[in-house]
């Protein structure tokens, strides 16, 4: 046990509130989280910022926090019991609701992966908050305390 992480999938009030449905929440929660991690994140949060101060309304390309993850990946991370097929169908909600965006690969035609982004302006508007407080930076306390060596939980 100790050489394997243990996983965690959250279900965020918030996100549950806008979506209606807690497999979608989750999902999208898990979109966020990547979207942190992805190398152009700086420029996709100063990006994002710039269209919430514009209001949304102008066209934009999107250049920045495209994430490419399979159905069979989110499938495994989410841990939802759900079949690749099925995560397909709740990320092609998001896409409609607006919360998710999804491209194939730009700079080669032939590539059909699909690459996904997240809004978070959109998820800050159906929200009625700032887009800066979509996207919480995660931390970790690996190493740190009971929490950090695997023999307990802690909430905030």
């Amino acid at each position: 046990m100790a050489d394997k992480k243990i996983k965690k999938a959250l279900i965020r009030e918030d996100l549950l509130t806008i979506t209606g449905d807690y497999r979608k929440a989750v999902i999208l929660n898990q979109f966020i989280y990547w979207s942190e991690r992805v190398a152009d994140a700086d420029k996709f949060i100063e990006k994002e910022n710039e269209i919430a101060r514009n209001n949304g309304e102008n066209e934009r390309e999107l250049f920045f926090g495209w994430i490419y993850k399979t159905a069979d990946e989110l499938s495994e991370e989410v841990m939802l019991g759900l079949s690749a097929s099925q995560i397909r169908r709740y990320i092609n909600d998001l896409v409609s609701m607006g919360f998710i965006d999804k491209r194939t690969n730009p700079k080669y035609k032939w590539d059909r992966t699909m690459q996904y982004r997240v809004n978070l302006v959109n998820i800050a508007k159906a929200l009625k908050i700032d887009v800066n407080c979509v996207n919480v930076k995660a931390t970790t306390e690996e190493g740190l305390g009971f929490t950090g060596t695997g023999e307990g939980i802690s909430s905030q």
